[in-house]
């Protein structure tokens, strides 16, 4: 019986053999949450580096982009680029006549301005009017300028800015220059007093080629 009891302390025992001992299954172990804080905030720290990016590039872009110019402005420019033109066709200041409206329309005020000029000699209206549409082309796209002929021979030409009217220019001809006067040479009277009762010597008077007065008595 002893070695039967020995063989048998041998051996393992068996799960069956003892109840109360039950096998365990190993936990999986959850992430505490300090290790979830540094995922969170690196997100957060993107998001906020992106924003900044974003204002960043809208700011340089508006600040690289050129403001509007002001309307006044705009139409103190056009007269200037107006009497330059006339400045260099030689018009005297004397034949160019101003007169200033202040006006608002849409919200936009201006000063509305008619023009009258008298071109000098040589000068036609429609060179003028071709010079200026090559200047308005160049340095004022956003500028209409429309012309008609009247029917006493002068030009009419207006000036438009975003459709508004801002300037109204009378082109006249140039002024006709009153014809000079004919020079008149001195004249002498030569007067013959009195011929007497001789018929013979006013004949021979009549005979001479000259503008003679005879008086008689």
């Amino acid at each position: 019986m002893a070695a039967n009891w020995a063989k048998g302390r041998g051996k393992p025992a068996s799960p069956r053999s003892n109840p109360r001992r039950k096998p365990t299954a190993k936990k999986r172990s959850t992430p505490s949450r300090k290790e979830k804080r540094p995922t969170k905030i690196s997100v957060w720290l993107v998001v906020l580096l992106c924003i900044g990016v974003g204002l960043a590039i809208t700011l340089h872009y508006f600040l690289q982009r050129p403001l509007p110019t002001p309307f006044p402005q705009r139409v103190r420019m056009l007269d200037q680029m107006l009497l330059a033109q006339f400045y260099q066709l030689e018009v005297p200041h004397n034949d160019i006549h101003k007169w200033e409206k202040a006006r608002e329309i849409r919200g936009k005020s201006w000063t509305f301005s008619h023009w009258e000029v008298i071109l000098p000699q040589g000068v036609g209206a429609q060179k003028v009017i071709s010079q200026l549409r090559q200047r308005i082309r160049e340095t004022s796209p956003d500028v209409r300028l429309t012309s008609a002929r009247r029917p006493n021979g002068s030009w009419k030409i207006s000036l438009r800015i975003d459709g508004l009217l801002t300037h109204n220019l009378i082109l006249h001809p140039p002024k006709l220059k009153p014809p000079r006067p004919k020079l008149l040479r001195p004249r002498i009277a030569i007067v013959i007093d009195d011929l007497g009762l001789s018929k013979r010597a006013a004949e021979e008077l009549l005979h001479l080629q000259a503008p003679l007065t005879f008086s008689i008595f």
